[in-house]
């Protein structure tokens, strides 16, 4: 695929007009609204695209972001307290007018500190430091990054090694741009977390847009959903990057160069 004219994006987006009070959103947030940098503290979004969402929800039945980051650090960057979060993948939500606490998804259930059990006494903090292994903290959910380490291959190796022991101990691995996350077993994702948004019939139209592997989950969950006529239409937007993965433009209805290639998109959508 390649950048869509504007004819393109108005013919794929129009069913998300007819019916503004009844079409949801949605996009992920690093690498699809703000560039990938080495250290997650220092995400932006440009003062454009924050523009853009808050028009989105007050035009729109439901406007949000779905992201690895924690609810209320996908929250800070965006700097809007009028769009639903979901955080951790779909492990947590936090939606408008509900203050701080954000919702922990119901089906983690027991399995809440399993991912703590194995790493409170498997990760060696001298042995990720020498490596520069970054580990990030999400409660459910652990991140092993490399990204922008002096030996990235040494560091993403050693996340390699701690990912098959934690396997052997029942979690599950999901890998994305540079960085490896250890997960409890239980079926949550951003497309479960979409599926819990849409699923009721309050929204007929759906738009998605995202840049890695974890998108994916929600492409492909927003078809099923088309499918089985539990909405009536879907848009999924693959934004693309050199470490874009095969599947994302596989399960993609556009297709668009980079964070600068969805602007225009966003900007139809909104108009």
């Amino acid at each position: 695929m390649t950048q869509p004219t504007d004819a393109e994006i108005a013919d794929a987006i129009a069913p998300l007009l007819a019916d503004p009070g009844r079409t949801a959103i949605f996009s992920d947030l690093d690498g699809t609204l703000a560039p990938i940098v080495d250290n997650p503290r220092d995400s932006q979004v440009s003062d454009r695209t924050r523009q853009i969402f808050a028009a989105l929800s007050t035009r729109y039945g439901a406007a949000g972001i779905v992201s690895g980051r924690p609810c209320l650090d996908a929250r800070r960057v965006l700097d809007l307290d009028s769009l639903i979060y979901f955080g951790n993948h779909g492990f947590e939500a936090l939606r408008p007018g509900v203050g701080s606490t954000p919702e922990i998804a119901r089906v983690i259930g027991e399995h809440r500190d399993d991912v703590h059990a194995f790493t409170d006494p498997n990760l060696d903090e001298d042995l990720t430091g020498a490596v520069g292994l970054r580990i990030e903290d999400k409660r459910t959910i652990v991140a092993l990054h490399w990204r922008g380490v002096e030996d990235e291959a040494a560091a993403e190796a050693e996340a390699e090694r701690l990912a098959a022991e934690a396997e052997k101990a029942g979690l599950w691995i999901h890998r994305g741009r540079k960085v490896l996350e250890l997960r409890p077993p239980v079926e949550v994702s951003k497309g479960t977390a979409m599926k819990s948004l849409l699923e009721g019939g309050r929204y007929g139209a759906a738009f998605y847009a995202g840049d890695d592997s974890t998108d994916v989950d929600a492409f492909k969950m927003l078809e099923e959903m088309r499918a089985g006529g539990a909405v009536t239409s879907c848009v999924r937007v693959a934004v693309l990057s050199d470490e874009s993965p095969p599947e994302l433009v596989a399960n993609a209805d556009l297709a668009v160069e980079g964070i600068e290639g969805l602007e225009p998109v966003l900007e139809m959508i909104v108009a």
